[in-house]
């Protein structure tokens, strides 16, 4: 996955490399970013990872910063993509721990939870 221009000025986003490995498995994806959105992440697979609604803390992210490679491998399994000798192959090569986004959701955490548990805005 790779930040757009944009996200180096993001709360969330600046914390991550310009590419870095992430976890995903949808089928859908934004085609046409919204009026008021802003792309901050793209890949080969998907042209819009991730948006932001301009001003606000609102984000869509497409890939799951907060999945570990041993939970990955478990809903792999869990939903039969497994289950072929050649797709596991296929997955098996394919699979990486991201460790460059931990530090996505600790800004997260930081920017966000602290300040509802506070009741700052």
């Amino acid at each position: 996955i790779e930040r757009t221009a944009a996200a180096a000025n993001d709360a969330l986003f600046s914390v991550l490399p310009d590419k870095f490995y992430g976890h995903q498995g949808h089928n859908d994806s934004v085609l046409e970013m919204p009026d008021g959105f802003l792309s901050l992440a793209s890949s080969k697979r998907c042209q819009h990872q991730a948006c932001v609604v301009q001003g606000t803390p609102v984000y869509g992210i497409q890939f799951h910063p907060e999945l570990r490679l041993a939970d990955l491998k478990a809903r792999l399994a869990h939903y039969g993509y497994l289950n072929s000798p050649e797709r596991h192959e296929l997955i098996k090569d394919n699979l990486h721990e991201t460790p460059e986004t931990e530090p996505m959701i600790q800004a997260f955490l930081q920017q966000f939870v602290g300040r509802v548990a506070t009741g700052r805005s």
